[in-house]
């Protein structure tokens, strides 16, 4: 037996279907993408004189991101000074799903 053929209303109906769907799908990935703050935004940097010439760093890091230990660099950009190893508080382990860098600190 044959199988019947879709009439020009139900056509219509799934390719409407069809676009909001795509619609839905490409609209949400751009919304999410929208989200995310700027760097500069998320980690704000403060820098203080501490004791024995030394600097204390201190980020304020927005909520829901992550400061990686291996994404810290210091440097310096005019003058000389002796850099030395930072000193890191030991951070929390998490799960990241999309990175899995290990420990990091959480705001």
């Amino acid at each position: 037996m044959p199988k019947p053929m879709m009439n020009s209303s139900s056509v219509k109906s799934h390719l409407a279907f069809f676009i909001l769907f795509l619609f839905l799908f490409f609209r949400v990935g751009v919304a999410s993408a929208a989200d995310f703050l700027d760097p500069e935004n998320a980690f704000i940097l403060r820098a203080e004189l501490g004791a024995n010439r030394t600097v204390v760093l201190h980020w304020d890091i927005a909520k829901g991101y992550k400061l990686y230990r291996d994404m810290v660099k210091v440097s310096v950009e005019q003058g000389s000074a002796e850099i030395r190893d930072p000193v890191l508080p030991a951070g929390i382990s998490v799960t990241d799903l999309d990175d899995k860098r290990d420990p990091c600190h959480l705001s």
